[in-house]
């Protein structure tokens, strides 16, 4: 009893001062924290390293009796995470009883607490760092039950290849306590090491009585190549602290190798194609492996034909290659980061590449249109297939002026279109095709060409041209054929007949004219049943409605009448008009000249 009131004398001292002297010390210490933040405020200079302090006191069992020597304390610096393991270490003097003593690291106000235990029981206090701290531990909780780990299978920097599934197993030791107990299996490096698919990361150990061991064993795998740490570590309720168990076991370099070697998958060309439409193959394929690819080759016939050094894994890759005509086999080899290859199956495939060839292309040479209407043209071609007459699916053929292109839409002065060549004879590879077009008589003249194309039944297409020339064509056409004048009187004009000139050629032209009686040059308009009529009576003007006296008077010889027609473009004709009146000279005595007949020529020029 007197050690106890000497410890209550020892609290009150060191706790419970007098009052007015603890009033001015609230007061520095209120002036001396003011002083502290504005130097924490202002100041650059960190917070002073931690320094030793030293805690003692006793520990007292529940009884209140001081513990024996060997007792071990825990000195924890909850602030900065520091510790420091000393005992009970008292002289042999009944009032000194469970005195311990220890020197932690730290700052003045840290929090730290101070643990002590025996086999059955544990205390712990909480308190507040100063030069010299005295806490006392009163050791009166029962203890929670402490697993203890030990991986006892397999050890340190063994290896495994990827393929395998492994075990690791733990011995778990319940120290000083029942409980119910359970292991849980962690990863350095998840993407090299992992808990088996259908496993589970956490075994349930169920009640285990104290002193009892029992194993636990977790089934992993390689997921890639390398090496990885693995910790078991146990948990056990109830819980509470610990002291004396290791509750954690770790294995280091565990180490995953490869040495299988890359799957792969070829997907096309199915085995066995025939390919007719081009000499270019795509081949598909896709690799699997536990390791990154290093390369992947295309084989054909057994020799490499081209290599691929970007990769990515379960993903279609692609290789395209262009193969003569015949049998081919093919295959992919591939090598993965580890040095292994693999290789797929064989495929065969056959290339029968024949593209159809247009040997000739005749064209009608140095065509003349025919006025006023259309010309046939023939474009012919022979065509040319390995694969027989019966593979070529269709010809056609353009016929365009060259200042356009073979696409051209058509047009009837400049670009024709003909969509389905007749055939006309075939021999055992070629088959003879004509090609006909109906030119408009005011097509363009200058150079034309005709491009004949051929497509077979595998869809591939040839063309070649060749060229004609278009002549210039100049002509008209007049109508009516009859200019009938009717009766006229002596002294007298006829009523103005009209006459439409159509330019039914390919180039402008100037129209000309000129007349006779009987034949060119007698100076005659008409020739009568009793006399004639002077080619100066008959008149023509290019406007309608001009009086007979101002219009032009019809000669013997050549003269331009006065109108020029550009060539037809569209549907519409190029046309114009002339007004002839024809005017009878009175004679003495009055003749009667009966049914008069003449002719006018018209003629067109280049302008």
């Amino acid at each position: 009893m007197t050690r106890r009131t000497i410890l209550q004398q020892k609290t009150s001292h060191v706790v419970e001062p007098t009052l007015p002297f603890t009033k001015k010390k609230k007061k520095a210490v209120l002036a001396a924290t003011f002083l502290l933040v504005l130097i924490l405020t202002f100041s650059p200079s960190q917070a002073p390293p931690p320094t030793p302090h030293n805690v003692k006191g006793f520990v007292f069992d529940q009884g209140g009796s001081g513990m024996p020597n060997g007792i071990p304390v825990l000195i924890n610096n909850t602030v900065t995470g520091s510790s420091t393991l000393t005992s009970v270490d008292a002289p042999p003097v009944p009032s000194l009883a469970g005195a311990y003593s220890g020197t932690i690291d730290g700052n003045d106000g840290d929090a730290i607490t101070v643990f002590s235990w025996n086999d059955t029981h544990y205390g712990k206090t909480a308190g507040t760092l100063f030069s010299t701290t005295e806490i006392n531990v009163t050791v009166n909780m029962t203890r929670a039950p402490e697993p203890n780990v030990t991986i006892i299978i397999p050890s340190d920097n063994t290896t495994w290849n990827i393929t395998e599934a492994f075990n690791i197993t733990a011995n778990i030791t319940v120290l000083f306590a029942d409980g119910t107990c359970n292991a849980t299996i962690t990863f350095g490096n998840e993407s090299i090491l992992n808990i088996t698919p259908g496993e589970n990361t956490t075994n349930d150990l169920g009640f285990i009585t104290q002193g009892t061991t029992v194993n636990t064993t977790f089934s992993v795998t390689g997921t890639n190549t390398g090496s990885s740490s693995v910790t078991v570590s146990a948990s056990c309720s109830p819980t509470g602290p610990i002291f004396s168990a290791t509750t954690a076991d770790s294995l280091t370099n565990l180490t995953i190798f490869d040495n299988q070697p890359p799957v792969i998958q070829l997907v096309s060309p199915p085995n066995n194609t025939e390919n007719k439409t081009s000499s270019t193959i795509t081949f598909t394929y896709n690799v699997t492996d536990h390791s990154p690819i290093q390369w992947c080759s295309l084989i054909i016939d057994g020799s490499i034909n081209k290599t691929n050094t970007t990769i990515t894994k379960d993903t279609n890759q692609y290789f395209t290659t262009t193969l003569t005509n015949g049998q081919h086999n093919w295959s992919v080899n591939c090598t993965d980061q580890e040095g292994n290859e693999g290789a797929s199956e064989i495929r065969n495939i056959t290339v029968s590449y024949n593209h159809p060839s247009i040997r000739i292309v005749a064209i009608t040479q140095n065509i003349i249109l025919n006025a006023g209407s259309t010309k046939q043209v023939e474009c012919n071609a022979t065509i040319t297939d390995e694969d027989g007459p019966g593979d070529i699916a269709t010809v056609n053929a353009t016929l365009y002026h060259t200042q356009n292109t073979s696409s051209d839409p058509d047009h009837p002065r400049y670009h024709y279109t003909n969509a389905s060549c007749q055939q006309y004879g075939t021999s055992a590879n070629s088959a003879n095709y004509t090609c006909a077009f109906f030119i408009q008589y005011y097509a363009l003249n200058g150079t034309w060409e005709c491009n004949a194309s051929v497509k077979d039944l595998q869809g591939l297409a040839n063309s070649t041209t060749n060229q004609t020339t278009v002549d210039p064509l100049l002509a008209i056409n007049v109508t009516p054929v009859l200019i009938d004048y009717g009766n006229v009187p002596a002294g007298g004009t006829s009523q103005e007949q009209t006459v439409n000139i159509t330019n039914v050629g390919n180039v402008p032209i100037n129209v000309s004219v000129y007349g006779y009686g009987a034949t060119p040059g007698d100076g005659l308009a008409m020739v009568c049943s009793t006399g004639n009529i002077t080619i100066s009576d008959e008149r023509y003007a290019s406007t309608p409605g001009v009086a007979y006296a101002a219009k032009t008077l019809l000669t013997a010889i050549l003269q331009d009448a006065g109108i020029t027609l550009p060539p037809q473009t569209t549907q519409a004709t190029s046309e114009d008009s002339l007004y002839f009146q024809l005017g009878i000279t009175p004679t003495d005595p009055p003749l009667s000249l009966g049914t008069c007949n003449g002719t006018v020529v018209f003629q067109a020029n280049t302008p």
